[in-house]
């Protein structure tokens, strides 16, 4: 399965509704749409985690998903250190996730901006 089918598949398996996946994450119905509907379609890193997080996936379950968009988590980048901290204490609130990665001066997983 490509990232998109396997993306669908977690959703079906979740038992979500696609506009609850793609609200948390952040992205449009449109994008949402390019996603779904082009098994070619090659989204961002940050994309595939905050889709991880969405979805509440397992360690094993991101490697997955990050492997089949062409990414993997590194030991050695401070922001994949973050977002495995989250998922392995299997938090999976976004905005926590970009808190965190804000205060370290790392890219958010979404369009996120610091509530002030």
């Amino acid at each position: 399965m490509s990232f998109s089918e396997k993306l669908m598949w977690w959703i079906k398996e979740r038992k979500r509704k696609p506009v609850e996946i793609y609200s948390a994450v952040g992205i449009t119905k449109g994008h949402f749409a390019k996603i779904r509907n082009n098994i070619h379609y090659h989204p961002t890193k940050e994309t595939v985690l905050a889709f991880v997080v969405a979805l509440h996936l397992s360690m094993d379950e991101a490697t997955d998903l990050l492997k089949r968009a062409g990414y993997a988590l590194s030991d050695s980048c401070l922001s994949d250190m973050i977002v495995t901290y989250f998922l392995e204490a299997k938090r999976y609130n976004i905005d926590e996730v970009n808190e965190a990665l804000y205060r370290y001066d790392c890219k958010p997983l979404t369009n996120w901006r610091e509530c002030k």
